[in-house]
């Protein structure tokens, strides 16, 4: 086992590393200028984090379902159509025209934007 020595600072003393070696690296004519790229890492995370969030929140039950729940369960199918209100009756009829067996289950005239 050899004896290492270990060169040890007073705790008062603060020391920047990264800036003493961009110091250095422009003194001794190693770089000319320092260019960072941390904003290609937060371009990087930002969509990163976009992406998780929107696959957690893909996974949170939609509220306004839960009536229909045990239909769909049981192997209803729920068909929802956003329409304008001014053609509600007509598309409820083209529906029905196809589909006697469908059933209006109601009308829902403003849609919270986080249900």
């Amino acid at each position: 086992m050899t004896d290492a020595k270990i060169e040890t600072r007073p705790e008062d003393a603060p020391r920047n590393f990264v800036a003493e070696i961009v110091e250095e690296d422009l003194r001794t004519g190693k770089h000319q200028q320092v260019v960072t790229r941390f904003w290609v890492l937060a371009v990087v995370f930002a969509m990163m984090g976009s992406w998780v969030s929107g696959m957690i929140a893909v996974s949170i039950p939609n509220s306004r379902l839960k009536r229909f729940q045990p239909a769909i369960d049981s192997g209803a199918i729920l068909l929802m159509v956003d329409v304008p209100v001014r053609r509600v009756q007509e598309i409820r009829e083209l529906i029905m025209a196809h589909h006697p067996e469908a059933q209006a289950k109601g009308l829902e005239s403003q849609i919270p934007a986080f249900p």
